[in-house]
Order: structure tokens, then C-alpha cells, then sequence
């Protein structure tokens, strides 16, 4: 899961450097993407356990 979450984040984060790069030419992407990766890690953290609790079934009284 922690490889998996990290290559994912590196790949999020190259994939909106090829997107930002346009307007700022001046940004390195190892830098950029370095400023991206916690954060995206994070998100991609929230968005699983709020979808694996939608799955949830809990027993009836």
C-alpha cells in the first residue's frame, strides 16, 4: 500500500508539473514535485478510507 500510494503520488504530481509548466518555466521538477508529494499522499489516503467507509455494513439492531 506504501509503494503503491508513493509511486502514485510521484506520477500525480509529474503529471500536474507537465500541466503547470507551461505558465512557469522558471519551476524544477524534482523541486516541484517534492512540494507535492506529502500533500498528495495524503489526499490519496483520505479519498481511500472514505470510500472504503461507504462500504461499510453495519448490523441492525
Amino acid at each position: 500500500m506504501v509503494l503503491i500510494r508513493r509511486y502514485l503520488s510521484k506520477g500525480l504530481a509529474a503529471g500536474l508539473y507537465k500541466l503547470i509548466r507551461h505558465w512557469s518555466p522558471t519551476i524544477e521538477q524534482q523541486s516541484f514535485v517534492e512540494l507535492l508529494l506529502k500533500p498528495i499522499e495524503y489526499f490519496l489516503v483520505m479519498v481511500a478510507v472514505i470510500m472504503a467507509s461507504n462500504h461499510l455494513v453495519f448490523p441492525s439492531r
